[in-house]
């Protein structure tokens, strides 16, 4: 029985994938930020999924979840470790809260790579895998977006050193990038985006929160009536199955072409495709 962890397991996209797996018979660690987001999973999946405290920000949580899997798997290894934890706000740059863009990153990006580091030896004695769940936000940037595809973006350049440099232990380092996902973060665009204009000052309402209440209710709308959680944990079950994964697995609504367009247009003729795309009617 292989072993593989999953992060963000508590909802969404991380649940998804930690059922799929625990269905196709692999022993499971799924990292929860809450007990009770555990007990909930517990009771719907096997005997062989194990729910764990995980805070990919919080170093304690990655010690003690090393500590336990150095008893727990012995020789045997980690065949793969499932980065799918992130966060996003949505707003125009000029109103961010910079303690918010850190936390941002430091969930999606160092929180990954810390845990990332933490995993290796584990992960090198199997000659396992690691599927990094980026975005196609990592390919290109879309307006009031910059939170979630700057972070990608950096996700993005830490998964292609890691392909690399890891290569000559037979370890696949594969990015999965969706678009338009399904989940209950998705469901909260709207309420964040009015947060963020209430913090604004009455300059930047005035500036930004027309353009940005219009791209938070076509991006909900899009993303709701998007691929479910379920289609992407099947996507990741294959790329860890594959006897030769590919390097990347675009999911869920024109997640291909979107990052095609970003490698073949102009960037301001595709600046105002992305601008049509998000429900944006501004000048560029």
């Amino acid at each position: 029985m292989k072993t593989v962890l999953v992060t963000a397991a508590g909802s969404g996209i991380g649940q998804a994938t930690a059922l799929e797996l625990d269905k196709l018979g692999f022993k499971v660690f799924a990292g929860v930020r809450k007990k009770e987001h555990g007990e909930k999973l517990s009771q719907i999946a096997s005997s062989n999924l194990e729910a764990v405290i995980l805070d990919v920000t919080q170093t304690n949580d990655i010690t003690d979840l090393k500590e336990k899997l150095r008893v727990s798997l012995g020789n045997k290894g980690l065949y793969a470790l499932v980065n799918v934890a992130g966060i996003a706000d949505f707003g125009p740059i000029e109103a961010l809260s910079i303690d918010r863009f850190r936390q941002i990153f430091d969930v999606n990006l160092f929180g990954t790579l810390e845990l990332t580091q933490a995993m290796l030896p584990f992960i090198r004695k199997s000659k396992g895998r690691i599927v990094n769940v980026g975005s196609v936000g990592a390919h290109t940037t879309i307006p009031f977006g910059v939170t979630i595809c700057a972070s990608k973006h950096a996700l993005e350049s830490l998964n292609s050193g890691l392909r690399i440099e890891l290569k000559p232990w037979g370890i696949d380092v594969i990015a999965v990038d969706p678009s338009s996902i399904a989940t209950p973060a998705a469901n909260r665009m709207l309420d964040q985006a009015k947060e963020t204009i209430g913090k604004m000052t009455m300059e930047q309402r005035e500036l930004y929160a027309e353009p940005l209440l219009s791209m938070a209710e076509s991006m909900h709308k899009q993303e709701m009536t998007g691929a479910a959680p379920e289609t992407v944990g099947k996507v990741i079950a294959k790329a860890l199955l594959a006897t030769k994964p590919r390097t990347r697995y675009p999911v869920g609504p024109n997640s291909k072409k979107i990052i095609l367009l970003s490698r073949l247009l102009p960037d301001r003729l595709f600046d105002r495709l992305k601008l049509k795309m998000v429900g944006i009617k501004m000048k560029v």
